[in-house]
């Protein structure tokens, strides 16, 4: 995977039928790099951009919310490191 900073990068989510979207959001995971929102389509893509760092080692995490017509949430997390490989 290829993930660089301060491009345009697309997402695409797949959700297990019943659940929707409530959220999400990408943070860096080891540091504080501000909170960078993200607006999944009703086809599950987004696209993003996140900055870089001065970092060697940065990992970003995703973190999305989704919600079953019951009401019933649960939130999921991916990582993957800036400029590089996923973790």
């Amino acid at each position: 995977m290829h993930a660089p900073s301060e491009q345009s990068l697309a997402l695409t989510l797949t959700s297990p039928d019943g659940w929707q979207v409530r959220g999400a959001r990408i943070e860096g995971r080891d540091m504080f790099m501000g909170v960078i929102p993200v607006r999944f389509d009703t086809q599950g893509r987004a696209t993003v951009m996140y900055g870089s760092c001065s970092s060697d080692y940065m990992v970003w995490r995703l973190w999305v919310t989704l919600e079953n017509a019951e009401g019933e949430e649960r939130i999921r997390f991916f990582d993957w490191r800036a400029d590089g490989s996923p973790q």
